[in-house]
């Protein structure tokens, strides 16, 4: 009996797992959200471009998976039939798959035409003006994170502040 078992045992976990190749596809499944906000839920799309602190990366269809940080930056989305569509975010992850899905999880994401540079300039003035009062290290580092993210938006819009 225990034979048996054993023979039946050994056949059962021995046996290879079938190989599953992904398909090759031109596009990708997109999630995309901030934590109170979905953007896109497995919304067809043909590639990302991303900011991390190394630089901005792309994710396409058929490449290796990938986990990225993403800083303060731009995301450009580029749609099935060529529109693109840009973001600004604050920061968040980016996962890629083998099976041609990636997702983007961002605490704050913004259409860039939400955006005023006027209003961006006086949000510049009173963040220098707070980190230059800041008393304490919280203080300084909280001005400093809205000076840098506002230097970051400026660039993506081609705003001068």
């Amino acid at each position: 009996m225990l034979r048996q078992f054993i023979r039946v045992s050994r056949r059962q976990f021995s046996t290879p797992a079938a190989a599953t190749t992904p398909v090759a596809t031109n596009e990708l499944k997109l999630t995309f959200g901030t934590p109170h906000e979905p953007i896109y839920t497995n919304h067809s799309i043909t590639g990302l471009s991303l900011p991390s602190d190394e630089g901005y990366f792309s994710i396409l269809p058929n490449k290796i998976p990938q986990i990225g940080q993403l800083k303060a930056g731009l995301v450009t989305i580029h749609h099935v039939g060529g529109a693109e569509e840009k973001f600004f975010i604050s920061g968040g992850f980016a996962f890629n798959h083998t099976d041609n899905t990636a997702e983007i999880s961002v605490p704050e994401a913004f259409p860039l035409s939400d955006f005023d540079s006027e209003a961006m300039k006086r949000e510049m003035a009173n963040a220098t003006k707070e980190y230059g009062a800041a008393t304490t290290p919280e203080g300084k580092a909280e001005a400093y994170v809205q000076m840098t993210t506002l230097q970051e938006l400026s660039r993506v819009l081609g705003v001068a502040i």
